[in-house]
């Protein structure tokens, strides 16, 4: 499938950012760096988080062949604001 729309969210501090970290490895999706990828579930999610603009960009590079890049995108802004870090 192809690379979906990056999902840019703002106002990512670095407690937020340590937040969504903690809440991330609770789930299995561990990230240790500013910037990377990692799969699960067929889903494959690179990330770049810049301290200094506050920003986090998200972008699903692979999905199922049943999840469209809506759906995919969907479920990343439904779980970050399920979190609570970005309140």
């Amino acid at each position: 499938m192809a690379t979906c729309a990056t999902q840019t969210f703002s106002g990512v501090t670095p407690t937020a950012w340590a937040c969504l970290k903690a809440k991330a490895a609770e789930q299995g999706f561990p990230i240790d760096s500013d910037q990377g990828s990692q799969s699960l579930a067929g889903f494959t999610i690179a990330w770049s988080y810049d301290a200094g603009a506050s920003t986090l960009a998200l972008t699903c590079t692979a999905q199922p062949f049943w999840a469209t890049c809506a759906v995919a995108n969907a479920n990343i802004h439904s779980l970050i604001d399920g979190t609570g870090c970005l309140s």
